[in-house]
C-alpha cells in the first residue's frame, strides 16, 4: 500500500480528502472509520492492536472499547466480502484486527505457492528484563538468515512482533499471520550460562517438526547467537521442504501445477535411484512446459542430468551432456540470486562440462548469498574438491557436520581424505555416510579406496559389490570420464576400484 493514497483490492483511500472509493465510486464512511482503515492499511497485513486503533480514531480522547467494535462492524459492512467470501477485516483474538491482503488471482498454469514462515518473539524465561535484547536479537538474526532461503517466504518482524509479551497459541498465530510454519523459542539465563530452546511448528495442526536446545556462556553471547542462528536456519529449511514434499505426496496426481511437480521431482531425486531420477526428469520437463523460463526448474533439470553422469546411470537421451550444460548456464542467468540453484549448476559445470574455474566461481557466489544453508555449504565443498582447494573443502564439510550429519559432506570428506592418502580417516567418514544414506555412491567409492590401500581387500570387494548394485554395468572406463580437475584426486579412486575387481 502507498502512503499518499492507500489501495487494496478495488478500494482506494484518498489521504487528502479522507474518503474511501470503490473504483471511482465513493463509499459512505465516517472520518473515524476511515482513520481506522488507514491504520489497518499502513500495517501492510500485520495485526494492529486495539490500543493503536483507538489512538488513531480517537486521538487524545478516552473512549470505551465498544466504540471500536461498532466502527469495525460498520467498516466490514461498507467493504463487503472479498472475492473469496472472506471479510476484508478479521479479528485477531485478544489482540486487535488486521486487514487481509487481496486474494491471490486464480491460476490456470504456472503458479508460485511458496510456503510462508513467521519467527515469533522468543520468550524471556530469565526473570531479567535486561535479557530481552538477546531474545529479540535472536529473532532479528533468524528472520535475516531464513530470508536468504528461496524455498519459503518469511514475514517481516513488524508483523510477528505484535505477539511480544502475549500468550501464543501456534495455530491461532499462524492463522492470524497467514503463515504455514512458525519458529518459536525461549531464552533462560542461569548464572553465567544462557540456554535457548527453539522449535519449528506446523501452523495447521500445531505439531513440532523439529525442536532443539542450545547452551553457551554469557560472555560469548554474540558468538553464541551466531551459532544458534546458523543451526536453526540449517535445521528449519530442509524440514520445511520435507513437510512440503509430504503434502504433495498425499495429493499426488491431483495437481498439474509447476510447483507441485517441482516438489515431486526433488523428493524423487533425493532417493538416488536411476528409476526415480528418470521420473524426476519427466516431472521437471512437465513443469517447464508450464513455466518455460523458470531458472529454478532449469537448474533442477541440470542437476538431474548431471546425476546420470556422476552416478553412472543409463543416459536419459542422446543430448544429455549438451542439455545439462545449457540448462546450467541458463539457470545461472535466470535464477542468479538463488543459492541452491547456483550450487546445483556449479557442480554440473565442473563434472559434466569440465568448466572447473567457472563452476567454482558460481559456487562461491552461492555461499555469499546463503552461508546458512548446509546443502549449499556441502555443495561448495564439493566444488572445491572437484576444482578448488582441498583445505577449503575440508573446512566447509566440517562446518556442515558441526550442524548436522549431512551425507554429502560425509561422503565427499571421505573422498578428500582419499586424495590426501588419509585412508583410515576416509573409511571412518565413508562408514558414517553409508549409515546415513546407503544409496549415496561417494561413500562406497571412498570405502573401496580406503580398504584397498590398507590391504583390507575383503571389505573393499564387499563395498564394490554394493556400488555395482547402485550402478549396474559400471566400468573403469566410465569412472575415468568423470574426474576432478586435478586428475590425481580421481586416479586414486580409479586405481582402487580396479584393484578391487572393477572391470575396464
Amino acid at each position: 500500500m502507498e502512503e499518499a493514497e492507500l489501495r487494496f483490492g478495488p478500494f482506494t483511500v484518498e489521504a487528502t480528502t479522507q474518503t474511501l472509493l470503490r473504483g471511482r465510486e465513493p463509499v459512505p464512511l465516517s472520518q473515524r472509520a476511515v482513520a481506522l482503515l488507514v491504520a489497518l492499511g499502513r500495517a501492510d497485513g500485520a495485526p494492529v492492536t486495539k490500543d493503536v486503533l483507538l489512538s488513531a480514531a480517537w486521538p487524545d480522547v478516552t473512549v470505551e472499547e465498544a466504540n471500536l467494535t461498532v466502527q469495525m462492524a460498520a467498516l466490514r459492512k461498507a467493504l463487503g466480502p472479498r472475492d473469496d467470501g472472506l471479510d476484508w477485516i478479521v479479528t485477531v483474538p485478544r489482540l486487535g484486527y488486521r486487514l487481509l491482503p487481496p486474494p491471490a488471482p486464480a491460476v490456470t498454469g504456472a503458479e508460485d505457492r511458496l510456503p510462508t514462515l513467521a519467527v515469533l518473539p522468543f520468550e524471556n524465561l530469565s526473570g531479567d528484563a535486561d535479557q530481552d535484547y538477546f531474545a529479540d536479537g535472536m529473532v532479528d538474526e533468524l528472520i535475516t538468515a531464513l530470508s536468504r532461503f528461496r524455498g519459503f517466504a518469511v514475514i517481516a518482524r513488524s508483523s510477528s512482533f505484535v505477539y511480544k509479551g502475549r500468550p501464543i497459541d501456534a495455530r491461532t498465530a499462524a492463522r492470524d499471520l497467514g503463515v504455514r510454519y512458525l519458529v518459536q523459542g525461549s531464552v533462560r539465563r542461569g548464572g553465567d550460562r544462557l540456554r535457548l530452546a527453539a522449535a519449528l511448528i506446523d501452523g495447521e495442526d500445531g505439531a513440532a517438526l523439529w525442536a532443539e536446545s542450545f547452551e553457551g556462556r554469557l560472555d560469548e553471547v554474540f558468538a553464541f547467537q551466531d551459532r544458534i542462528t546458523a543451526a536453526v536456519a540449517a535445521f528449519a529449511a530442509p524440514r520445511i521442504m520435507k513437510a512440503e514434499t509430504a503434502r504433495v505426496d498425499h495429493r499426488r496426481g491431483g495437481s498439474v501445477a509447476a510447483y507441485d511437480l517441482r516438489l515431486q521431482a526433488i523428493a524423487a531425486l533425493y532417493r538416488f535411484t536411476p528409476q526415480d531420477n528418470e521420473q524426476a526428469i519427466g516431472w521437471i520437463e512437465a513443469a517447464l512446459k508450464i513455466e518455460p523460463t523458470s531458472g529454478v526448474l532449469k537448474g533442477l533439470l541440470s542437476w538431474a542430468l548431471e546425476m546420470r553422469f556422476t552416478f553412472y546411470w543409463p543416459p536419459h537421451d542422446r543430448d544429455d551432456r549438451e542439455r545439462c550444460i545449457a540448462m546450467a548456464h541458463e539457470a545461472v542467468q535466470q535464477a542468479g540470486d538463488d543459492a541452491f540453484v547456483l550450487v546445483q549448476c556449479a557442480v554440473a559445470m565442473q563434472l559434466v562440462g569440465e568448466e572447473y574455474e567457472r563452476g567454482l566461481m558460481v559456487a562461491l557466489r552461492a555461499v555469499e548469498l546463503n552461508p546458512n544453508d548446509v546443502s549449499v555449504l556441502s555443495k561448495v565443498g564439493t566444488a572445491h574438491y572437484i576444482g578448488g582447494d582441498l583445505g577449503e573443502a575440508t573446512l566447509l564439510f566440517h562446518k556442515v557436520l558441526a550442524i548436522q550429519p549431512h551425507y554429502e559432506a560425509l561422503g565427499l570428506l571421505a573422498l578428500v581424505c582419499c586424495a590426501r592418502s588419509e585412508f583410515a580417516e576416509a573409511i571412518k567418514w565413508a562408514d558414517r555416510c553409508i549409515a546415513i544414506n546407503p544409496s549415496f555412491q561417494a561413500g562406497y567409492r571412498a570405502m573401496v579406496t580406503g580398504c584397498v590401500n590398507l590391504g583390507r581387500m575383503d571389505e573393499a570387494k564387499k563395498a564394490l559389490a554394493t556400488l555395482l548394485e547402485l550402478a549396474p554395468g559400471l566400468t573403469a572406463s566410465r569412472v575415468a570420464i568423470v574426474s576432478p580437475q586435478d586428475r590425481r584426486r580421481g586416479d586414486v579412486i580409479l586405481h582402487a576400484l580396479r584393484a578391487a575387481g572393477l572391470p575396464d
